[in-house]
């Protein structure tokens, strides 16, 4: 079998596109192009060798994920996240080229890393995202017993929302949760600012729009303090930045 890590944010491109087209333009030749090339790798991410610690489904992958973000976000739960996308999307195009059996398998894979997001990444009582540490780039580990510490971005939010990972019953203070995130910004005086980075700010919007909360979506999309996305226009910026203070 392959044998590689699982770090998925930035190889998510290698099944994004195909299924981006897929959706835009109906094009099922490029899923069937890609088709085999999609199942090895997530045959492989999903290997024994990369599952975390006590767990069935979640991996232990971290790398690159909310690259350059206002608020670092554990590379971990994002990579986990966007695997249960990868999964839930992949699925759908193995309906399309008749593989049922492979789409039923990473269906079944969906929900156990479902399952296990929702016990290891969500405070029970608080509802707040919460991880065992905070790695951005892969670098340190945390024993079994160490104590949980409270991730609550925005990031780790939107992309929770986006891509469907939160349990039913704990939805509506999530949402709750995320709203007050995205209120806060980066702190007083810089309310509804920005703090994503690559990832996940591609999803904010959207994930604001799908729990009904526009105007949020507004006052974050009009705002032009740092970071946002009318900050570098009012710098005199005539290109997107790579980071949100490049100047």
């Amino acid at each position: 079998p392959i044998r590689i890590g699982s770090s998925v944010a930035w190889p998510s491109a290698g099944i994004l596109v195909p299924w981006e087209c897929y959706l835009q333009y109906d094009n099922t030749g490029l899923v069937r192009d890609h088709y085999q090339a999609m199942k090895k790798y997530l045959d492989a991410v999903c290997g024994v060798h990369n599952l975390k610690e006590g767990y069935s489904y979640l991996v232990s992958g971290a790398g690159l994920a909310e690259h350059l973000a206002v608020v670092p976000t554990d590379s971990n739960l994002c990579q986990n996240a966007i695997l249960k996308h990868l999964l839930d999307v992949t699925a759908e195009m193995a309906e399309v080229v008749g593989d049922t059996e492979t789409a039923a398998r990473y269906r079944a894979r969906a929900e156990g890393i479902k399952k296990e997001w929702n016990e290891y990444f969500i405070d029970p009582v608080t509802v707040k995202t919460r991880t065992h540490e905070l790695r951005l780039f892969g670098m340190g580990s945390a024993a079994p017993d160490e104590p949980f510490i409270t991730c609550d971005t925005q990031a780790s939010y939107a992309l929770a929302i986006e891509y469907d990972i939160v349990n039913e019953k704990y939805m509506d203070k999530f949402a709750e949760n995320f709203v007050e995130a995205c209120r806060r910004g980066r702190g007083e005086g810089a309310e509804y600012t920005i703090t994503t980075g690559f990832y996940a700010t591609g999803k904010l919007l959207p994930a604001l729009t799908k729990i009904g909360r526009v105007d949020v979506a507004y006052k974050m999309i009009e705002q032009t303090k740092y970071a946002s996305w009318l900050y570098p226009v009012v710098q005199g910026a005539t290109s997107i930045w790579e980071r949100w203070d490049a100047y």
